[in-house]
């Protein structure tokens, strides 16, 4: 099984699995399920880890799309380009912390 697809059937079984501040995993989950994904996570712990850096690499390459086209439309709104680039990122922030950014991509 690919590591994505290890990680998705993972959370289909209610495991949340991210990658730790450490660069590690970091799972949670019930004790039943820890208890069946646990060893999967350690034998393929590498790719596993590898898999979620492509996924936040991912996920910040569109953030930073989603920032030139914030920002070019404020420069269309007659704001300088230091006014537009902060509108751009403020309005980013909230979106990840109201609307769940990450989830929705």
């Amino acid at each position: 099984m690919n590591p994505m697809a290890i990680i998705q059937k993972a959370k289909q079984d209610g495991i949340t699995i991210a990658l730790s501040a450490t660069g590690s995993i970091r799972a949670t989950g019930s004790n039943k399920a820890m208890a069946r994904w646990l060893p999967i996570f350690r034998q393929k712990k590498s790719v596993l880890v590898l898999a979620l850096l492509e996924e936040e690499r991912q996920h910040i390459m569109r953030v930073m799309n989603d920032w030139h086209t914030r920002t070019a439309m404020m420069l269309c709104s007659n704001l300088t380009t230091e006014q537009a680039r902060q509108t751009a990122w403020r309005d980013l922030r909230l979106d990840e912390v109201f609307f769940g950014m990450r989830a929705m991509h």
